[in-house]
């Protein structure tokens, strides 16, 4: 539940920073625009992180790997429509239609949102002018960080009969 509420909170600060980022340039396309973004997190330690999670994951519930929930998919539709913006506005949309965003829990066990482009349906790994390859660290969970957010979506845990 937890996961899920950071989630969503954060689809709109993911929504800014995937349809603005573009360091990964077309051929062809001579205009670069850089992100708006950071929290550049190299890549080596989003993979750390990652597995770190689908670890423990696997230690509580001791499920099937493959029902781990590792990543959400999201459209730039629905990232448009969260924030009201018209669908057919082509200068929101970037090269790429949809993002993708990983959980991670770092060895604080804090968990971690990494958010990364999508190009014909496979991740776009974002690099800096360096090279260094990187994902967009969301690192601003709530309820500690966000003012106004709905009671009815933050609800009380309960202790399991």
């Amino acid at each position: 539940m937890k996961k899920t509420i950071i989630t969503c909170s954060l689809f709109l600060t993911a929504f800014f920073i995937v349809l603005s980022c573009d360091n990964n340039v077309p051929e062809g396309d001579q205009t670069s625009t850089r992100a708006i973004a950071t929290h550049m997190t190299p890549i080596d330690t989003v993979t750390k992180n990652i597995q770190h999670y689908v670890d423990s994951c696997y230690a509580v519930f001791g499920d099937d790997d493959n029902g781990i929930i590792r990543a959400y998919t999201v459209s730039d539709t629905d990232l448009l429509s969260v924030l009201g913006l018209p669908l057919s506005d082509d200068t929101i949309r970037g090269h790429y239609n949809q993002c993708r965003v990983y959980i991670g829990l770092d060895y604080q066990n804090k968990f971690k949102l990494y958010l990364t482009p999508i190009k014909d349906g496979k991740d776009e790994i974002l690099k800096d002018d360096s090279g260094m390859e990187y994902l967009l660290d969301l690192n601003a969970p709530c309820p500690s960080t966000c003012g106004g957010m709905d009671s009815r979506l933050l609800p009380t845990a309960r202790m399991p009969k």
